[in-house]
This record gives C-alpha cells, structure tokens and sequence, in this order.
C-alpha cells in the first residue's frame, strides 16, 4: 500500500500544479497522458536522488521512508509541472516537409 501511494499521489499533486498554472480545458486522454508522464519523470528523479541520498539501489517502503519519499517526490512534482510549462509556454517546434 505504501509503494502505491508514494508512486501515485505526487504526480496528482504535479498534476494539480501544472492545471492550476496553465488554466486551459484539457480533454480526458491529454490528462491521462499527462498524467503518466509525471508518474515516470517524477519517480525516475526520485529514486535517482534517493539511491544517490541514502546508498541503497533498494528500498523497504516502510512509515519513515515513506514520508521521506513522499515529500521528495511531491518536490520533485512541484518542480517538474513549472518546468514543464514553462516549457510548453516558451518553446515551440515548426516542422515543414517538402515533398519534390
């Protein structure tokens, strides 16, 4: 139960965050992606720092670090969905094909 909270519920805190920021209408399948999106980038960053943090390439999931990573990982969250639209607000990508 512990995997599956600490997995999950950051990315729906991102989520929130990155909805709040862009204040736009998005059809469901863009939020599922989206929101997978978050599940991956913010558990590949988090487990990165936790490995790196505590020397462990495993985890016990129990109470303490449970709260440990999920405070880490709603930081990371945080940081992700502003970095992400502010990406999505500042870049954009024009690609033209010729055909001769």
């Amino acid at each position: 139960m512990n995997q599956i909270l600490s997995i999950f519920l950051p990315a729906m805190f991102a989520m929130y965050i990155y909805q709040k920021i862009n204040k736009k209408e998005t059809n469901n399948q863009k939020c599922i992606i989206t929101y997978f999106v978050f599940v991956l980038i913010i558990n590949i960053i988090s487990y990165c720092v936790s490995i790196y943090a505590f020397g462990k390439p495993y985890f016990t999931f129990t109470n303490v670090f449970t709260f440990k990573y999920l405070v880490l990982s709603s930081v990371v969250g945080a940081i992700v969905s502003y970095a992400m639209s502010f990406i999505e607000k500042n870049l954009d990508i024009n690609i033209r094909v010729d055909k001769k």
